[in-house]
């Protein structure tokens, strides 16, 4: 199979010293046809990083860098001068001519002749793109690989490979039984691997790192800080609604299962069981489309359009502004997906949760088919990743996509900013999270 993807031979010389070039990288990926051509890089320190023609991959010292890198474009249509344009002394990096649709991963190395390390990825929705790196020391090598995730089965390749492995974050999972209020004092503060979640039914991520979890039986909103430890966020732990008030942590809060509201915070949709509700600032809370069999979670297109998920429909609505329906994933069935299928010829059983993509398409949360699924831009539907019913926790410090069973009834599903997938388990109580972070080759 042919993967789309560009990568990098580098040199490094001293003055006065031959050039011995480094041996090319290797990934875990599919094999792949590889043109070549030569291109020169110049950098140089302490005043600033300076990159003159293409740095890819660049190397950062103290005294002056001259190398020759062979960069590789693939025959699909992958652009044979991916290039960086400038990179300064507090690790500030541009590129060019990235794949429109792809990730560009960052690589670092003691030593020009390595070993490689994986550092990071990012995710490129444009041509050109930026990011920040930790600043360079005299001991710190830098390049960068490109892959196209493209919508096809080689995109999709390209898309599992950049993902590493899967790990539990939050939740305990010795009290996998509905209704039942699992927190406890001593919780507060402690390791989030340490607590009993309570049929959580959703967590997402803010800039900072922190992720919040909707534990639905244990009536609050808690929240997994960088260092592992969890806090409650909002809520007493105590069932009811005592209304607004400014101490979110002396409310008390019954929740529910859906809602998207607007940066502005002027406009807002409600998945509430059987009817989708719509709030604004003028009107308040009206009814805007109902009879729905079990709503999710649901999110809004640039389109101002609602995607939401019916579980009992076994499938993702289009909603207009206006309330009218459409079918838009699932064919209503509990079929098993098949990898490459049409969204709307998939089976979706008991889809709950639904979270977009940074380079197009849609990932859904399955409950009672218990997997995560990935909708490319062109609307094919892949299984990303595996599980089965039944309260399972397998897989932790794996690759997550090895064979086996991972998840299980998965009610939500989302990503941080670092691209970092995060997979709310109902029925045993788990937050797990698949990390944006190839592994070592």
């Amino acid at each position: 199979m042919v993967s789309s993807q560009s990568c990098a031979l580098a040199a490094l010389v001293k003055p006065g010293h031959s050039i011995k070039a480094t041996k090319p990288p290797h990934y875990p990926l599919p094999a792949a046809l590889i043109n070549c051509a030569l291109l020169r890089i110049v950098c140089r320190l302490p005043n600033a990083a300076i990159v003159r023609k293409v740095l890819h991959p660049f190397m950062i010292k103290k005294y002056v860098l001259a190398g020759m890198a062979a960069c590789c474009a693939m025959t699909q249509g992958f652009p044979a001068d991916f290039r960086i344009t400038t990179f300064d002394r507090l690790g500030h990096v541009s590129w060019t001519n990235a794949p429109i649709s792809g990730i560009v991963t960052v690589e670092t190395a003691a030593d020009p002749a390595g070993p490689w390390r994986p550092h990071c990825n990012f995710f490129s929705t444009n041509a050109s793109g930026q990011a920040s790196l930790p600043p360079p020391t005299n001991q710190t090598f830098y390049r960068l690989l490109a892959v196209d995730i493209t919508a096809d089965q080689n995109g999709f390749d390209n898309l599992v490979y950049a993902y590493g492995i899967i790990e539990t974050i939050a939740g305990k999972g010795d009290f996998p039984t509905d209704g039942l209020n699992n927190w406890l004092p001593e919780y507060e503060g402690g390791p989030a691997t340490n607590a009993n979640l309570s049929r959580p039914h959703f967590s997402v991520a803010d800039r900072a790192g922190n992720i919040y979890i909707a534990d639905k039986d244990s009536n609050a909103i808690l929240k997994v800080t960088p260092d592992g430890n969890i806090h409650t966020a909002a809520g007493t732990h105590v069932a009811g609604d005592t209304g607004d008030g400014p101490d979110l942590a002396t409310n008390h809060y019954s929740l529910g299962r859906g809602l998207w509201v607007s940066d502005d915070e002027t406009l807002a949709y409600i998945a509430a069981n059987t009817s989708l509700l719509k709030w604004t600032l003028d009107n308040g809370v009206e009814e805007l489309d109902r009879g729905w069999g079990e709503l999710g979670t649901l999110i809004v297109d640039a389109s101002g359009n609602i995607l939401v998920t019916d579980r009992n429909g076994d499938g993702v609505f289009l909603v207009t502004p206006d309330g009218s329906p459409t079918r838009f994933a699932g064919n209503g069935t509990t079929a098993p997906i098949i990898d490459g299928t049409p969204a709307l010829e998939v089976g979706l059983y008991c889809v709950r949760g639904i979270w977009p993509f940074p380079t197009g398409g849609y990932l859904y949360a399955m409950e009672c088919g218990s997997q995560i699924a990935y909708q490319d831009a062109d609307g094919y539907v892949y299984v990303l990743v595996n599980g089965q019913q039944g309260n399972i926790h397998l897989g932790d410090g794996e690759w997550f996509y090895t064979p086996g069973p991972k998840v299980s009834n998965c009610r939500s599903v989302t990503m941080d900013y670092r691209g970092n997938i995060l997979i709310t388990e109902n029925d045993a109580g788990y937050v797990r999270r698949v990390r944006f972070q190839r592994l070592q080759p």
